[in-house]
């Protein structure tokens, strides 16, 4: 019974491992499609001002800009972020771990 609990945990390491990067990749999408917006206006901005709309906006567009770095560097250069499949995949292999 050991070797069946043994063997049962090192199939669920991996899908682990993956659930837990694709929840940090659908954090970080989810609030970079949520602040996108308010980041635009920050750059539409005259540059008097963006620094006081900066300073009124600042835990959204930190938010923002920390997911968009975050997103650069995962996506290595392509453009659109498959939010969509991380959620199917994400979704498939809680379904896994469930079995």
């Amino acid at each position: 019974m050991y070797g069946k609990q043994r063997g049962i945990a090192e199939k669920l390491k991996p899908i682990d491992r993956r659930l837990k990067t694709l929840d940090e990749h659908i954090s970080n999408a989810e609030k970079y499609f949520q602040y996108r917006d308010i980041y635009r206006k920050y750059k539409q901005q005259k540059p008097k001002k963006q620094g006081a709309f900066y300073e009124s906006h600042r835990m959204e567009l930190t938010h923002y800009e920390a997911a968009e770095r975050y997103l650069d560097a995962v996506m290595n250069g392509k453009t659109g972020i498959p939010l969509k499949a991380w959620k199917a995949e994400r979704d498939k292999l809680n379904g896994e771990k469930n079995s």
